[in-house]
C-alpha cells in the first residue's frame, strides 16, 4: 500500500511537471 501511495504521488508530480512545461512552450510559441 505504501509503494502504491508513493507511485501515485510521483505520477501526480510528473503530470504537474508536464503541464508546466507545456504551458511554458505555449507562452514561448506565442511570444515568437
Amino acid at each position: 500500500m505504501k509503494g502504491i501511495g508513493n507511485f501515485r504521488s510521483r505520477q501526480e508530480m510528473l503530470v504537474t511537471h508536464t503541464m508546466i512545461i507545456s504551458l511554458f512552450i505555449g507562452i514561448f510559441s506565442i511570444l515568437q
